[in-house]
């Protein structure tokens, strides 16, 4: 129970530091490059 509670604290992390980093690259439009170059190579 506290094991899966951990691990649920440490993706919220992680999400809220890539969110962060996101925001921070959106202002090079770095990120939104990368999402486009994402989206392409899957095919959606």
């Amino acid at each position: 129970r506290s094991k899966s509670q951990r691990k649920v604290v440490a993706n919220s992390i992680w999400v809220f530091f890539s969110t962060r980093l996101c925001i921070v690259f959106l202002s090079s439009k770095s990120c939104l490059a990368l999402y486009e170059d994402e989206v392409q190579g899957h095919g959606l």
